[in-house]
């Protein structure tokens, strides 16, 4: 008797667990159906569109951009010019060589050297000043976030040196002695700066204060005498005549 009590609720058991997979393949199969699992329409805004109005006045601009004398195509030479590009560059790599392979002369020929990229190649953005340093071998420069980096004349070793103090819009960079001079016209914070310890502790000079409260600095120069002159060119606001 018992056995068959058993045998009863063992097919009892085995019944109930087929029926349930069978329940549950059913409903996933229903929801599994190819029009069910595809995503929301997306919503399309009509003023998105570009009407013949648009396109018009679109085309109209692109010449207004490339206006030449009469006569002119600027397609053409637009791509004339690209083509002897392209050709020269096939050239160089051809020879083996590329730009910063080749001589280049700046300055009316006061400058002439190869001219590669150093690094640092972990920054974003623009370099707003730089400062090189031959008797200790560094290079000192600014970005346009406020980042005063570091590194040594083979591109190697850069670091950030004043993380403490952020100097935007830096567009002046000298170093003499063991001074580095720094100006920027960055709102809030135009002035001229300087640190005696890398970058650690920075000082503000004095003189300034009409500047800084309306205005900015426009120039700075260094005189290459003794005493490092230094002429600075700035916007002050007059609050008495406006």
């Amino acid at each position: 008797m018992q056995k068959k009590v058993a045998l009863l609720i063992v097919g009892i058991t085995v019944g109930l667990t087929i029926g349930t997979m069978i329940i549950l393949m059913i409903i996933t199969k229903g929801k599994g159906e190819p029009e069910d699992r595809m995503p929301e329409p997306t919503v399309y805004n009509e003023r998105h569109q570009e009407d013949a109005a648009q396109k018009d006045a679109r085309a109209a601009w692109i010449e207004q951009m490339h206006a030449a004398a009469p006569g002119t195509d600027w397609r053409k030479l637009d791509l004339q010019t690209r083509m002897a590009l392209a050709a020269n560059r096939t050239a160089l790599l051809q020879a083996g060589s590329t730009r910063s392979d080749s001589w280049d002369t700046l300055a009316t020929g006061y400058l002439v050297g190869k001219w590669s990229e150093t690094g640092s190649f972990n920054t974003a953005g623009r370099m707003r000043a730089t400062e090189v340093d031959f008797e200790n071998n560094n290079i000192y420069t600014f970005t346009q976030g406020g980042n005063l980096w570091k590194g040594d004349l083979s591109g190697d070793n850069w670091a950030v040196i004043n993380d403490h103090f952020n100097i935007q819009s830096a567009h002046f960079l000298r170093k003499t002695d063991s001074l580095l001079i720094v100006a920027t016209d960055a709102w809030a914070t135009q002035s001229v700066y300087r640190t005696a310890d890398e970058g650690i502790s920075w000082e503000a000079c004095t003189g300034f204060e009409n500047m800084t409260e309306w205005g900015y600095i426009m120039d700075v120069e260094m005189l290459n005498d003794a005493t490092h002159t230094i002429y600075a060119l700035v916007l002050e606001w007059d609050y008495t005549d406006w």
